[in-house]
């Protein structure tokens, strides 16, 4: 049997993928340097240029690329553009570090917990409970009671929560609260459950109210005092709040209650509108309220002039309309239409965050396939489980990818595995190291090879 007919029978365990054509493009200057050559000590490609060399104290392949974005919020508390529709500094092969730590917070940071005398280690169907936002030192402006914000994690989905305490409520609105799970918008933070409880230490009966949670989220009241956003994100912010606000009136089934200490910056530029339907939850009377179109006025007038009572600078053209039409009793539908031009521009800046984020996502599926053919080489050679020669070869192709002697290129590794893994026609010459012979195999040859030993190990274990 050939090479070709062995390989359409025997199951490819190893993901036969094809890099994106741009990734392999960025790594051509260092595969045109072994093309079919044979290396004196070390087989793996080396870089071309001082750009395509990984710094020798990166850990791990998820780290490739050290250089900084400019999409999201600094550290110094600026605002950047609203999804900058500019190219994005970031790795060539790997998702970009601050995107990274971005999305590793959000499943890392609810998990964090500090121990809290006063919190019970199983709160309502939740455990894992650590303290976000510590007792009001006066009741909220809004409910007109104390609140407390913890994380904890639901025993039923263990998906993380947002739990919110409200101390002095002794009974909720079932109807109510089947109505605000069923609001389903982008602009708006689900509510997932409320329970009256009597469970926290030291407390009478509180309700308890379980939301979505944003890790590293805050207030637009705690984000933009005495710190206004530029006018494009001041238009993004407005654009989003009046779609939610729209949305809700459309539905007729909670009331809006707008407020800067009610409004959650969730990600680049990215409002919510949380604790909706609280109000009525929380109420005698279901309904009591209606749309707060003042208070909707009065969150755009605080993020233009940043809390303070004089404004700094005009208003931009399509939030002064809409400040304009509120003020006057125009509809909502109404003031959403001065916006048309604030959404085109919203629409565009997302649809080139998505782009951004689609190219991170390829990224990182690309170095999670070159982790699962390095687990696998690494397995057969360690274990030395399969066809004597083909785990010889194997092993040699396992060094060479190693056992550079003037340091190790994590882009001619990912290389080498991306040829690996697409099954490249290219050879590539393997040479041990006390050994002048050398061996000369295709990328496809040594995927068969691999494909074998895998399956043998497969058989193994079964």
């Amino acid at each position: 049997m050939n090479d070709q007919q062995e390989r359409k029978t025997t199951p490819s365990f190893v993901p036969s993928f094809k890099p994106d054509k741009a990734i392999l493009a960025s790594m051509d200057n260092s595969a045109k340097a072994t093309k079919k050559t044979v290396a004196s000590k070390s087989f793996v490609p080396t870089p071309t240029t001082l750009e395509d060399q990984a710094p020798p104290s990166i850990p791990f392949l998820g780290q490739f690329d050290v250089t900084p974005t400019s999409v999201f919020h600094s550290s110094e508390g600026t605002t950047p553009s609203f999804y900058s529709a500019t190219t994005v500094p970031g790795s060539r092969l790997f998702m970009s570090p601050t995107l990274y730590d971005s999305l590793i917070a959000r499943k890392t940071i609810p998990m964090q917990v500090s121990p809290d005398p006063t919190v019970p280690n199983h709160i309502c169907g939740y455990h894992t409970i650590g303290l976000l936002e510590g007792p009001s030192e006066a009741p909220s402006a809004v409910w007109g009671r104390s609140t407390v914000r913890y994380r904890g994690v639901s025993h039923d989905t263990s998906e993380a929560h947002c739990l919110i305490r409200i101390d002095g409520v002794s009974t909720l609105s079932s109807d109510s609260l089947a109505t605000a799970k069923t609001l389903n918008h982008p602009g708006i933070v689900a509510l997932r459950n409320a329970v009256v409880t009597k469970e926290f230490l030291g407390r009478s009966t509180s309700l308890l109210i379980a939301t979505d949670l944003y890790p590293n989220s805050v207030t637009l009241r705690a984000a933009h005092t005495n710190n206004p956003p530029p006018d494009d994100v001041l238009v993004a912010y407005v654009v989003q709040l009046v779609d939610a606000v729209r949305y809700l009136m459309t539905v007729r089934r909670h009331p809006v209650v707008v407020d800067p200490s009610k409004i959650l910056l969730v990600g680049v530029n990215r409002v919510k509108l949380n604790s909706v339907g609280v109000p009525d939850i929380i109420s005698a009377r279901p309904r009591a309220q209606v749309c707060d179109e003042t208070g909707l006025t009065n969150t755009i007038i605080f993020l233009a002039t940043g809390g303070s009572r004089q404004p700094q600078r005009p208003l931009p053209l399509p939030v002064a309309n809409v400040v304009s039409a509120l003020r006057s009793g125009a509809g909502i539908d109404r003031v959403q239409a001065l916006l048309q031009a604030g959404f085109s521009t919203v629409m565009t800046g997302a649809l080139s965050y998505a782009d951004h984020l689609e190219d991170a996502l390829s990224k990182s599926m690309f170095s999670g396939q070159l982790m699962d053919l390095l687990a696998k080489l690494s397995y057969v050679v360690v274990t030395r489980t399969g066809p004597v020669g083909d785990v010889h070869i194997l092993t040699l192709f396992h060094s060479s990818l190693f056992g550079a002697v003037d340091g190790v290129s994590m882009l001619s590794v990912a290389r080498a595995l991306a040829m690996l893994g697409a099954g490249n026609p290219e050879y590539v010459g393997l040479r041990a190291q006390n050994d002048d012979a050398v061996v000369v195999v295709s990328y496809a040859e040594l995927l068969m090879m691999l494909d074998r030993c895998w399956l043998e190990t497969s058989t193994l274990k079964s």
